[in-house]
């Protein structure tokens, strides 16, 4: 089995734009911008001397990404397997023409194929430390004082 990744790119919905609020390992709050999202692609193929092999193999695999079109906490390591929401997989469509540069780098031997999609989240932004919580607020009206008086002979429009 051969996976190779082909394009690595971020999703930024348009939640990206608000601040949420966490709690640090000693229950400290923190804000900071929603994690992003980011979509990984790849071609998972099968290098054997026979064909049949090849296809009896990627059945296997396509098996079983379409039980399981989400990587579940357990396989999940390191950063990974702490961030939420767990990563999708999905199964890409389409003619094949973007993988032709692929193709063409391995002397344009074609092999049956799978383009996936992974699509996981990713613990990048930093921890933003907040004040202590208010617990008093005072708001205090002042009049405002009045203008100062206009004299006759600074204004010319008036002469």
């Amino acid at each position: 089995m051969c996976e190779l990744i082909q394009q690595t790119c971020p999703t930024m919905p348009v939640r990206m734009l608000t601040r949420v609020m966490v709690a640090g390992e000693n229950g400290q709050q923190f804000r900071r911008g929603p994690l992003p999202r980011v979509d990984c692609r790849y071609l998972v193929t099968a290098w054997t001397t026979e064909v049949r092999d090849e296809h009896s193999l990627l059945g296997s695999v396509l098996s079983a990404l379409l039980l399981n079109p989400v990587i579940q906490e357990e396989h999940l390591k390191g950063p990974f397997a702490t961030v939420r929401p767990l990563p999708t997989v999905l199964l890409r469509s389409g003619d094949g023409s973007e993988n032709s540069d692929f193709w063409s780098a391995l002397g344009g031997q074609l092999k049956p194929g799978l383009d996936i999609t992974v699509t996981a989240t990713v613990d990048a932004a930093a921890m933003i430390e907040v004040g202590p919580p208010v617990a008093e607020i005072e708001i205090r009206a002042v009049p405002p004082e009045p203008p100062p008086a206009r004299s006759a002979a600074a204004d010319p429009s008036e002469s």
